[in-house]
């Protein structure tokens, strides 16, 4: 749970961080795209960074998650990432 924890607000963080707005206005239901103020080139960012904060590569169907999906869903994709093979 704890990983899961330090998953979710690391997420929040990123894209509170790009948006520009209270990482508290991010919620587990809402999508980048429809719920939150992301243009394309933020989404673009978000996924990069969190490349980069999880060392895990965003394959295209994986970024269609990041466009479409919930955070819950990035946060799944990214312990899915994690998890040992």
């Amino acid at each position: 749970m704890l990983l899961e924890d330090n998953i979710e607000q690391s997420v929040k963080a990123i894209i509170a961080n790009i948006l520009q707005i209270p990482i508290d206005e991010i919620k587990l239901e809402d999508t980048l795209f429809f719920d939150l103020p992301c243009s394309d080139n933020d989404i673009i960012e978000v996924a990069m960074m969190i490349e980069e904060e999880f060392g895990i590569e965003i394959s295209d169907e994986d970024f269609l998650i990041i466009q479409a999906g919930k955070i819950r869903n990035i946060i799944e994709l990214i312990k899915e990432q994690l998890s040992p093979k």
